[in-house]
């Protein structure tokens, strides 16, 4: 019973993570994804569609590893950092591949920015969420 309460607890949290970080995803991918499509001279509409799906696409995939590395089988922030690392550096890869692009700088720079702003964020939450913890444990003790 108590394991089922867990999950369920887990699975409510992955949900929040993503009803923040989805919208914080789709705003880097339009953030990495307009100069880029700029310096391509590609359709910028096109272009910036292109790189926010791709963005999603990486955000949830970073989100649920991050999220069972660290809350599900309990691993610690550098593994689960370390995953989030790997999936979006992998995922910009992959997506830039996918969307046509083929120059080494284009690559670094896309892979260089959607790591600053997606392990930026995801450091934010990270430390937002531990300071919430911390604060609701004091409370807890204070009343007990």
């Amino acid at each position: 019973m108590y394991k089922k309460n867990s999950s369920k607890r887990t699975a409510i949290m992955v949900l929040k993570d993503f009803l923040v970080i989805l919208p914080v995803s789709a705003i880097i991918g339009f953030a990495v994804g307009t100069p880029v499509t700029i310096y391509l001279k590609d359709p910028l509409l096109t272009g910036i569609v292109r790189s926010v799906l791709t963005a999603l696409v990486i955000g949830f995939f970073a989100t649920l590893a991050f999220a069972w590395l660290f809350r599900t089988i309990r691993k610690t922030p550098l593994v689960a950092f370390a995953a989030e690392f790997i999936i979006i550096a992998a995922g910009s890869y992959i997506g830039a591949s996918i969307n046509g692009i083929n120059s080494l700088f284009t690559y670094l720079f896309i892979i260089f920015f959607a790591e600053l702003f997606g392990i930026g964020f995801g450091l934010y939450m990270y430390k937002k969420t531990v300071r919430l913890n911390s604060l609701l444990k004091h409370k807890q003790q204070k009343l007990f």
